[in-house]
């Protein structure tokens, strides 16, 4: 199946063809019966096509946009909660590497950032470059990883990585007037351990 933008680059070269067509037998003084009518009939069904295409377009890039501050809202959330977790318990990188509440925490939240990443489309990522997206889709090896996870790489992606993607993903959101998510308070979490 055709992307709007696909169809859209099919109408265009069509209706540009014919007004080619159009334009070379403007240059010649004679023409068999009818041929104006013929081309006239194509001329509106080209221009019926590009407007039909352009609408197609415009619908899959609304469709795209919303999609994208959907995921978006989703990694901002995530990102909050990884916030909270470091800046209202006071989490440090040494209790994330020995408290597993903290760690587990932490890792589950970058990993749903890491899949909303993934579902952006290639468009986004090229018209956002400023953000390494390739880079964060990768960082699920941790996830995955059967081994020890690296735990160092895991806090340097959470203290480091992500309040870029959040000032990133706030700007986008709020170009778009989409609200921000309300951050999760954790006043039922325990504190981290001392020892």
């Amino acid at each position: 199946m055709y992307t709007g933008k696909q169809k859209l680059a099919w109408a265009s070269g069509y209706w540009k063809g014919v007004q080619d067509t159009q334009d070379v037998l403007m240059n010649y003084d004679f023409f068999p019966a009818g041929l104006w009518d013929d081309l006239d009939k194509v001329m509106v069904g080209a221009d019926r096509k590009l407007r039909e295409s352009r609408a197609a377009a415009e619908a899959e890039a609304e469709a795209n946009s919303q999609k994208e501050m959907q995921l978006l809202y989703h990694i901002l959330k995530n990102i909050y909660q990884v916030d909270t977790l470091i800046c209202m318990k006071n989490v440090s990188e040494p209790v994330f590497k020995r408290d597993f509440f903290y760690r587990n925490a932490i890792s589950m939240s970058l990993f749903w950032i890491v899949e909303c990443v993934r579902d952006f489309s290639s468009d986004f990522r090229q018209e956002n470059t400023q953000i390494p997206w390739s880079t964060i889709a990768g960082y699920d090896i941790l996830a995955y990883n059967r081994n020890e996870p690296e735990f160092d790489t895991l806090w340097r992606i959470a203290s480091e990585d992500m309040p870029k993607l959040r000032a990133f993903c706030e700007q986008k959101l709020k170009e778009r007037n989409v609200p921000f998510p309300e951050p999760e308070s954790l006043e039922e979490a325990p504190s981290p351990s001392e020892g």
